[in-house]
């Protein structure tokens, strides 16, 4: 059988020519040429964590611990020695209809902006722009701006609302600071109730995860009749702690429950003699352990 041999020589000068012209070009001129001009835009800050605003008292949902409203849950704390979960309950109830009516619409309106792509609009600011819908018949636009500092970010929502009363054109719903590195700033949340910001509640905050927080409210609102009472919000793993101060009367009360088991503690001084008062994993009053709180 006859073997057909192919020269070399050809592909071998072919290679050699190749290597000569590319020794003497450089590495730029082998990089494509640039198409359009480089962005010096910065990048978009990361939104501060929802968790931020969002006090988490489920355990006091009467519906879920006892399976009835809070209204009937009396009856039960009566008949089967209920009455310093109970007692908790109804205090955090009060301390509820702050958090609902001025802190959850605006927290789940910002928990939106997670979902959208903002542009940046120059000196250092981003904008997040979308529409928000408090109920399927009533749509808010919603304008929130990040603008970069050395090591911050300041923040600022704006909301549109015909169906308001009066209607709202880009009024600041909150502001507040946020630190680049640490989870950590503060909120001012306005009460638009007369068609003008009006600052409400601040919050303090501090998130290193969504089980380990701390916030601290207070209503700064003058006039208001609860001007000057705080809440503080302390979550560490499966233990919360709030502690509600009571500007008009000068005096605090605080809350510490287990979220795993449901036990949990109440100290007040107008309740139990000022002594610390508990239950335990079944909502049923108990001596307080030596370990306490819960």
């Amino acid at each position: 059988m006859k073997v057909r041999w192919i020269s070399i020589a050809p592909v071998l000068l072919t290679g050699f020519l190749i290597m000569t012209v590319c020794m003497g070009c450089s590495k730029d001129a082998l990089k494509p040429e640039a198409t359009g001009p480089v962005s010096t835009d910065p990048e978009a800050p990361g939104l501060p964590p929802v968790a931020s605003m969002q006090f988490n008292f489920g355990l006091f949902d009467a519906q879920t611990a006892v399976g009835m409203p809070l209204e009937e849950a009396e009856f039960s704390a009566a008949s089967e020695s209920r009455w310093n979960w109970f007692n908790a309950a109804i205090r955090v109830a009060i301390l509820n209809l702050v958090v609902a009516e001025v802190v959850v619409p605006p927290s789940v309106a910002f928990f939106a902006a997670l979902h959208t792509i903002p542009s940046y609009i120059g000196d250092n600011t981003f904008m997040w722009v979308y529409t928000w819908f408090e109920n399927p018949h009533h749509e808010i636009e919603i304008r929130l701006r990040g603008t970069l500092l050395d090591d911050e970010i300041d923040w600022e929502m704006q909301i549109s609302d015909d169906q308001a009363n009066p209607p709202l054109d880009q009024a600041t719903w909150f502001s507040g600071r946020s630190h680049i590195v640490e989870d950590r700033g503060y909120w001012i949340l306005n009460n638009l109730e007369n068609g003008e910001a009006a600052p409400a509640i601040r919050i303090d905050w501090k998130v290193e995860a969504e089980d380990q927080k701390e916030l601290s409210l207070e209503v700064i609102e003058a006039g208001n009749e609860i001007f000057g009472d705080t809440l503080s919000y302390l979550q560490e793993g499966v233990i919360v702690t709030v502690a509600f101060y009571d500007a008009s009367e000068n005096v605090t009360a605080d809350m510490t429950w287990n979220e795993e088991t449901g036990a949990g503690s109440l100290q007040a001084p107008d309740y139990n003699g000022g002594e610390r008062a508990c239950w335990d994993e079944n909502l049923i009053d108990a001596e307080c352990p030596a370990d306490d709180p819960s």
